[in-house]
């Protein structure tokens, strides 16, 4: 009986095809046309060329498998697209990761770089740079990479990578991601001593400073955050202990993170004892940050004849009010400590 019954239902089935066009097992089914998402941005440090380009999706926390991979070009600049065949919208939050290997060169955006002097390309290996961002209605993402972009991402992502926290990349919106660049930047302004409150670092416009004309001179953010990004170049490079640029950065970004997220996860602790080598190094660094800004804002006022509107850089980090706008973040103000 259980097989006369299936089979009546297979052949009323039948019928039911046949009686609204036949079956379709004779109609081509209707390709599908593959949706796709383009990436594009410069990445500056001053200007990397011939640097390895990489997309991850931001929930691909370990960044194993990169969904597309380019090259900047001789203007730092980039463009990948990524394409899905199911022709679904792609959607969501995307880690842009910049990588320099032994070829890559950088055009020297200090006063004078270990290499070179302004204006000059000189070999940059290790350096890592990298950027977070959410795809839009357009199927076009610009998303510019450098140093305080990093700073800020570096920082995300090591939250989104604490158990504690309840950072879910997978299902984030265009809002929420927004939310927690907001946080990310007024938390980098904190350790750099330049109120970002009002300020998203991934909105900023920050150029090449070894090109003067290029650099706003009626922005003071912009100027600020172009003269510190191009400051790192000038960080003191131990080339006999086989140190290069790249490497110095790349601990400097470590260390600002170990900072950070130390704080993230507990907002009462004392950073100085529990991070103090971090600490140390980040002050050493940015002692010679703030005195590299001046310099190269005085040779861009020479270049244009304009004064820079840069701010002050400190070389002690104000612990006390990095903390208290981390614990503001942590008490449900912000978005990165969930």
């Amino acid at each position: 009986m259980k097989k006369f019954q299936l089979s009546s239902v297979a052949i009323a089935l039948a019928l039911t095809l046949t009686a609204c066009g036949g079956s379709s097992s004779n109609e081509e089914p209707t390709p599908t046309t593959p949706s796709s998402l383009s990436f594009g941005g410069t990445a500056v440090k001053g200007t990397l060329i011939g640097a390895l380009v990489e997309v991850f999706a931001a929930s691909d926390l370990e960044q194993t498998n990169p969904l597309g991979t380019a090259q900047t070009d001789e203007n730092g600049d980039y463009s990948i697209e990524i394409t899905d065949d199911s022709g679904e919208p792609i959607q969501g939050a995307f880690v842009v990761r910049i990588t320099a290997g032994d070829d890559t060169t950088m055009i020297c955006d200090a006063i004078l770089c270990e290499g070179g002097a302004q204006g000059e390309a000189i070999p940059v290996a290790n350096l890592e740079l990298s950027t977070i961002t959410y795809s839009n209605d357009t199927g076009v993402v610009d998303a510019d990479v450098n140093v305080l972009t990093t700073l800020a991402t570096e920082t995300i992502i090591a939250a989104a990578t604490d158990e504690e926290t309840v950072i879910d990349f997978g299902a984030i919106t265009v809002e929420g991601l927004a939310v927690m660049q907001e946080d990310a930047s007024e938390i980098i302004g904190a350790v750099l001593g330049i109120d970002l409150s009002e300020t998203n670092i991934y909105d900023v416009e920050i150029v090449d400073a070894s090109n003067s004309a290029d650099v706003s001179t009626d922005n003071a953010i912009a100027a600020t955050l172009t003269v510190v990004n191009a400051s790192f170049s000038s960080l003191t490079v131990d080339t006999d202990a086989g140190e290069s640029l790249g490497d110095i950065i790349v601990n400097y970004v470590a260390a600002v993170t170990e900072v950070t997220t130390a704080l993230l996860e507990d907002p009462t602790i004392d950073v100085g004892v529990v991070a103090s080598e971090a600490l140390v190094l980040i002050e050493s660094a940015q002692s010679q940050i703030a005195e590299e800004v001046f310099d190269i804002a005085t040779e861009i006022a020479q270049d244009t004849g304009i004064k820079v509107p840069v701010t002050e850089v400190p070389t002690v980090v104000e612990v006390d009010e990095l903390t208290e706008i981390i614990g503001d973040v942590v008490a449900g103000t912000g978005a990165i400590g969930g």
